[in-house]
């Protein structure tokens, strides 16, 4: 996931903390509101992403901005994840 968005970033992403990463990455989201575009999160085959991965999402589209969430996102799978999403919900709480 963060070398995925360090190449949207233009950004290496080798030994860079997830903490600098997440950083980095809502810098270029606020730039990219600033410009007056809307950036949309949109994963394709998100049933074979890793429960893992899911935690790295929820981190990532947690970002407000004037309380209004700043990466809506579009999620596209099998059937299974209906089933992932709901363990990841389950074990949340």
């Amino acid at each position: 996931m963060e070398v995925i968005f360090g190449r949207l970033l233009n950004v290496e992403t080798k030994g860079i903390s997830k903490a600098l990463l997440t950083k980095i990455i809502r810098s270029g989201l606020m730039a990219l509101l600033q410009k007056k575009q809307k950036p949309v999160l949109i994963i394709d085959e998100a049933s074979i992403l890793r429960l893992d991965v899911f935690t790295e999402l929820h981190t990532l589209m947690q970002f407000e901005c004037d309380s209004r969430p700043v990466l809506p996102g579009i999620l596209a799978g099998q059937n299974n994840l209906i089933d992932n999403l709901m363990f990841m919900c389950c074990i949340a709480n």
